[in-house]
């Protein structure tokens, strides 16, 4: 997931946040430390809830499973 990172940091500052670029080194370094901050204490922030929730709704089984806990008609 992270292996096009600095591709697409670099094409999301200058198109969207060029006010931002001359901060490129600081930005990585902040949200580096905030990566590592959430994997020591086990913690998931909304994006990873939401990218953690793609990935399962990914296996047949898995979505069957959780579908079938908010809708009886499923699973």
């Amino acid at each position: 997931m992270t292996s096009s990172y600095p591709t697409k940091s670099k094409a999301v500052l200058n198109e969207r946040f060029p006010w931002c670029v001359e901060w490129k080194k600081d930005l990585r370094k902040l949200f580096g430390a905030y990566a590592a901050a959430k994997q020591q204490q086990n913690v998931l922030d909304y994006d990873d809830l939401l990218l953690c929730w793609a990935e399962m709704m990914n296996d047949r089984e898995l979505a069957a499973e959780l579908g079938g806990r908010f809708d009886p008609r499923v699973g």
